[in-house]
């Protein structure tokens, strides 16, 4: 679409701190342009198949290697990336890789993945670093989902609000450690 390149071009210039998700990363792959940003401080947030196509490669090829394909990456594409999935694997752009512990199957229903963008977002505009609002905001986000389940009793049927419900409860727990 038009609008790609227009998109494309402005995320490569904006000076601040950013998070991107779903048609923001579909544009770079549509337009087969590599993301590149002004900032230092910048989030992607794949699934599965929006890295494969942003990487342009066989998703195949990902599911047998993501623990070396992610990392290189993040440090080809200079973000911190958050390549959503079970586990969830958040790489720096020094090559640094951390799995996240928290999260369940919950996690893999539509929407969750704008649960998660939102509240990297609202992470980076408190200050944090980029890599330090990726690592909280997924474990924040993996906690909330494993309390949803808890709650209902079934990872089928959990909602991306039921998620967002219990992100009060997930900063609780995690402050316990502060």
């Amino acid at each position: 679409p038009e609008t790609d390149g227009w998109l494309v071009d402005l995320l490569g210039v904006v000076d601040r701190p950013l998070v991107v998700d779903a048609d923001g990363l579909s544009a770079f792959a549509r337009r087969q342009r590599e993301p590149r940003f002004a900032h230092p401080e910048v989030v992607l947030t794949p699934h599965a198949g929006e890295l494969a196509r942003l990487a342009a490669i066989e998703s195949s090829q990902l599911r047998e290697d993501r623990l070396r394909i992610v990392p290189e990456l993040a440090q080809r594409w200079k973000v911190v990336l958050v390549a959503k999935g079970s586990p969830t694997l958040i790489a720096a752009p020094d090559g640094a890789l951390v799995i996240n512990p928290t999260g369940d199957d919950a996690l893999a229903h539509g929407g969750t993945g704008d649960v998660l963008t939102g509240l990297i977002g609202g992470l980076l505009a408190q200050g944090a670093s980029a890599f330090e609002a990726a690592l909280l905001g997924c474990w924040l986000h993996g906690r909330a989902g494993e309390l949803a389940t808890g709650r209902i009793g079934s990872r089928r049927v959990v909602l991306a609000r039921e998620i967002a419900d219990n992100l009060g409860e997930a900063f609780a727990e995690l402050e316990v450690f502060a």
